[in-house]
């Protein structure tokens, strides 16, 4: 989806999202404060103040092997088994932050594709594919895991 323009419904409270315009935020990235979906406006903190923005002018940031290692995210390098390219992989523990006594976030790079295959395992199991940090956020809210993410 990079490049493309967003819309107030695939937005979520908490999303970070990059800023095309206009050029007084262009290239800083905010957190979405407040949705308007009727007029495709949201709110958008940034470090400094908050700003309404049209839903065009955000894109999505997209997921990168160092946002992933910034968020405790341990790689596991890629190689060949049996002949089969294996892609890199990044790997997250976690115990005692939910509910749950221990989950596991496994991402997995799909290379050209620029896409991830995310699984996350404890008392729940999600698998599918993300590309950007909201996506990633939307997971794991959708399993209850509160975790802030670092850009």
């Amino acid at each position: 989806m990079e490049g493309l323009e967003m819309r107030a419904e695939e937005l979520m409270i908490g999303d970070y999202v990059a800023i095309v315009e206009p050029d007084d935020y262009k290239g800083y990235n905010g957190e979405v404060r407040i949705i308007n979906s009727i007029t495709n406006y949201v709110t958008v903190a940034f470090p400094f103040k908050t700003h309404d923005v049209f839903c065009d002018d955000l894109k999505p940031i997209s997921l990168t092997p160092e946002i992933l290692e910034k968020n405790g995210f341990k790689k596991e390098n890629g190689g060949k088994i049996m002949g089969f390219n294996i892609a890199d992989s990044y790997e997250l523990v976690y115990q005692g932050r939910t509910n749950f006594d221990k989950f596991w976030i496994y991402i997995q790079d799909f290379g050209e594709s620029k896409k991830w295959h995310i699984k996350i395992n404890g008392h729940f199991d999600i698998s599918g594919f993300i590309n950007d940090v909201h996506e990633l956020q939307h997971a794991l809210k959708l399993c209850g895991i509160d975790k802030q993410i670092v850009l």
